[in-house]
């Protein structure tokens, strides 16, 4: 019968249409420029590039991610210990969708490595026996991978980016 291969055909444009639609909504809003980045670390931004766009999307700002040493590649003068340094670095961009800003950081995308984070919060403590609280600052350690830590430079880089609306 015809009719089940139209119907398959019908559904695999509209998949293919589907797909495509996404994809360049991802774009709008997250965008990686170079597929050689630092080891594993293109394969975690691609897969993760959804998530991100989504937290673009919503506070309106676009991300792209460059490898930093092709930032430099033009300056020759630059120093061999700097050149290196950007050897395992990416940089961030995050523009504001409204063109009032746009930030810029620098990442370590080695995939291996946990990078530590500490959080400071104030904790209130009753004194036993008596009706007084004291408050003090609780420390909480914590490490990151690598897609953590990229999350957590794209919040504070839109943080930034959404004070200039302002």
């Amino acid at each position: 019968m015809k009719i089940g291969r139209i119907i398959r055909n019908i559904q695999a444009k509209s998949e293919r249409k589907a797909a495509i639609r996404k994809e360049n909504n991802i774009k709008k809003y997250f965008h990686i420029h170079d597929t050689d980045t630092y080891g594993d670390s293109f394969n975690q931004m691609y897969t993760a590039r959804e998530v991100i766009a989504n937290y673009a999307k919503k506070n309106n700002v676009s991300v792209d991610v460059y490898d930093a040493r092709k930032y430099f590649d033009d300056d020759f003068d630059l120093p061999v210990k700097i050149q290196r340094s950007l050897e395992d670095k990416l940089e961030v961009t995050v523009t504001d969708k409204e063109g009032r800003g746009i930030r810029k950081s620098l990442v370590s995308a080695n995939t291996e490595k946990t990078y530590p984070k500490m959080a400071q919060s104030k904790i209130i403590v009753p004194v036993s026996g008596e009706d007084t609280q004291i408050a003090r600052n609780a420390y909480r350690r914590t490490e990151d991978n690598f897609l953590r830590n990229l999350y957590r430079h794209i919040e504070q880089l839109t943080n930034e980016v959404k004070k200039l609306r302002k």
